[in-house]
């Protein structure tokens, strides 16, 4: 059984009918693109800009979900960075994007690499590094820095504002959840085996019994120990590492506005991991959380067939983020 970051990264999508979502009525308003690089070794990317702009602009660095993503996180027929970078940049807000480090350099790790990979070394330090990129730029408010985070990129984000204080100005946390991404592995197979044949159920059952089983040995083992274990046939240590952050404590003691922003439609991060998880807990003033009932994972309604609604074949129906998302993250940006 094939676990749901499996499925989204690696599955392959197949053609089919499709319409077309909405796009912004505001798509006359003029916008530059600009190529950059960051980090060391670099990774190429791109800084949207408007080209009417009244310096110094607001800005945002743009965090991938699970994956070796592109600027754009491709996914599909679908490009949900690239419409986030090309919506605000209409709004006065200039954003960075940016290949992701597996993404380039992923054939080269090892073994031994992978082993050892945390979401510091994938995507946590790309993202300081592209918000210092930002404050070196005259055009940009260093006082206006945000970042956004999409799934994976939203449950790491607060580890990074938390860990950089002073360098972001909020975060915007898009389909996110406050549960690990172990936690949410094991969800996404739950619900896979739930919508089995009664015929396979049981055998599913079975395989949900030891998939729970290996979690909770791995979360006992210590740092070394976790390095040499697998789990949802990837490197456990990878997720042991990641379940050492509590999101919810970090968000209660983190002294920045924080929007949350979830869809109704999410079949990877279904609404008792994501919007009802976040409502449970006992949140500051500071974070806003707002509900898209009828939007999929990536902040899209796709005009999808039945037969492929809730699955991944609906991201190979051409769609955009939509309008409302978009404003929703201008209003608090621009608050």
């Amino acid at each position: 059984m094939k676990n749901w970051l499996i499925m989204l990264l690696c599955a392959l999508l197949f053609p089919v009918s499709c319409g077309l979502c909405e796009t912004s009525a505001e798509t006359q308003n003029a916008i530059l693109e600009e190529d950059v690089f960051i980090g060391d070794p670099a990774l190429p990317g791109a800084l949207t800009l408007p080209q009417d702009d009244s310096s110094p602009l607001p800005a945002v660095v743009l965090l991938h979900g699970s994956g070796p993503n592109d600027r754009d996180e491709t996914i599909g027929q679908t490009k949900m960075f690239q419409d986030l970078a090309e919506g605000l940049a209409r709004q006065g807000i200039a954003v960075l994007r940016y290949d992701k480090r597996t993404f380039v350099y992923g054939s080269t790790y090892t073994k031994e690499d992978l082993n050892t990979l945390t979401v510091r070394e994938e995507a946590m330090n790309d993202a300081v590094t592209a918000a210092e990129y930002l404050r070196s730029d005259p055009r940009i408010d260093p006082d206006r820095i945000y970042l956004i985070g999409h799934s994976m990129g939203a449950m790491i984000a607060p580890r990074i504002a938390w860990e950089n204080s002073g360098l972001f100005s909020g975060i915007i946390l898009l389909s996110g959840t406050p549960k690990t991404l172990g936690e949410i592995v094991l969800s996404q197979n739950q619900a896979l085996v739930d919508a089995l044949p009664a015929s396979q159920r049981l055998i599913g059952r079975l395989q949900m019994r030891i998939l729970r089983d290996q979690w909770d040995k791995l979360m006992a083992l210590s740092a070394e120990e976790a390095k040499g274990v697998q789990i949802f046939d990837q490197p456990g240590y990878y997720f042991w590492e990641a379940a050492q952050y509590d999101t919810a404590s970090i968000l209660q003691n983190l002294s920045l506005p924080v929007l949350i922003l979830n869809g109704g439609a999410d079949f990877q991060i279904i609404n008792a991991d994501g919007i009802d998880a976040w409502q449970s807990l006992n949140l500051p003033d500071s974070v806003r959380i707002h509900y898209f009932p009828f939007f999929n994972h990536l902040l899209m309604q796709p005009d999808a067939p039945k037969e492929i609604h809730g699955t991944v074949q609906e991201y190979n129906i051409p769609c955009h983020v939509s309008p409302d998302v978009l404003s929703e993250i201008t209003k608090f940006i621009q608050q």
